[in-house]
């Protein structure tokens, strides 16, 4: 009691203790007591609990308490289990919406059901939009492939077109010439004769040769695959086109770091392809210059590439993005064929074939292709 008074005094604030004994429970209050800021005294008080306890609680209130608490305990215990319950349920549903969207959450009238409401709603929203945006991608796929039809059909019908033109000019001739032999008119037309017959079976191989080309892309090719030296496939297109090299005051210089040139491809379709590439950079190039072959490994050697770089005049960076485009040209002749089907066949090896502006101008198209043939770049 004397140190709490201390307590209250040092303070100068309400004090106050538990104490319990062998004689009771008891609560000790102490106050200062003040006027005009002056301490006139202390003010302390002392309460039985043990008494207040036996006044407030009849002794027959235990037992309902204890039941009371049970009745708690179970009633807690039900509803933990009741939520655990919804909670895995919505787990388990949405296990399974991963799986299939199409599937729905059990639904009921308690705060978990409205969550699984939502969720349903959601799904339902998701569900219509990816409804909608198939649809949507089979309209565009349906407009870019009549797209694509209409420019093959105008491609075709502009290439077949002068050929056409001359065949039938010719056969103009040849029905007029028979007109006047029978009316005995002595004078032949001009143009008929051997050369003109010369020319209409040029340019009939020439619609043959457009037709085969076109007939390239009409199926999906398989390449037959087998082991080859790269480096002499190169030597031997070069070879190939040593005339026209030479005709154009073009010089050939060869880079070759493959230390294994052995790759399985199909060596038809990849002369085709590198015959392309060298006829290419022969014809951007008409008052010749350096052309400069070289081939490199990727790291892991997985990879092998050759790149054909031209010194000529380069393509504009608005127009690179076609040069893949079948008929798509720049040159005043020719059917705009060759890149694409270059890109079909290098795509049909699981390779690439890229175009890249050169260091000092002119063309660099690289193909990288897999050394197995297998390997997906």
């Amino acid at each position: 009691m004397h140190l709490l008074l201390q307590s209250a005094l040092e303070e100068q604030r309400e004090q106050w203790t538990h104490h319990a004994s062998a004689g009771g429970d008891f609560i000790i209050v102490v106050k200062p007591v003040y006027a005009r800021n002056r301490l006139l005294g202390v003010a302390w008080a002392i309460d039985d609990l043990a008494e207040d306890f036996a006044a407030s609680w009849p002794a027959d209130v235990t037992p309902l308490l204890q039941l009371a608490i049970v009745f708690g305990i179970a009633l807690a215990t039900f509803f933990v289990i009741h939520l655990r319950r919804e909670v895995y349920s919505i787990q388990r549903g949405l296990e399974a919406m991963k799986g299939d969207i199409s599937k729905r959450l059990p639904t009921s009238s308690s705060e978990f059901g409205y969550i699984a409401s939502s969720i349903n709603g959601l799904a339902d929203t998701i569900t219509r939009q990816q409804q909608e945006r198939e649809t949507l991608q089979t309209v565009i796929q349906q407009k870019e492939k009549l797209a694509s039809l209409g420019q093959l059909i105008a491609g075709v019908a502009h290439e077949i077109r002068t050929p056409l033109a001359a065949i039938k000019t010719r056969v103009q001739l040849w029905q007029r010439s028979r007109i006047r032999k029978r009316s005995n008119v002595t004078r032949m037309p001009k143009g008929i004769g051997l050369e003109s017959m010369t020319l209409v079976l040029q340019e009939l191989n020439r619609i043959e040769s457009i037709v085969q080309k076109l007939l390239f892309f009409s199926k999906q090719r398989k390449p037959r695959l087998r082991t080859v030296n790269l480096h002499d496939m190169l030597n031997a297109a070069v070879e190939t086109l040593q005339i026209e090299m030479k005709k154009h005051r073009i010089r050939i210089t060869k880079k070759f770091a493959l230390d294994d040139p052995e790759i399985l491809l199909d060596e038809s379709e990849m002369r085709e392809v590198m015959l392309n590439l060298l006829t290419n950079a022969i014809e951007a190039m008409p008052k010749g210059g350096p052309l400069a072959i070289e081939t490199s490994n990727q790291p892991l050697d997985t990879t092998v590439s050759f790149c054909v770089k031209d010194s000529g005049k380069g393509i504009k960076q608005e127009i690179a993005m076609k040069i893949f485009d079948p008929f798509f040209t720049t040159k005043e002749t020719g059917t705009g064929l060759g890149l694409s089907i270059a890109y079909e066949i290098v795509r049909a090896h699981n390779g690439t074939i890229i175009y890249a502006q050169g260091k000092h101008g002119g063309s660099q198209f690289t193909v990288t292709l897999p050394r197995n043939g297998a390997h997906q770049l």
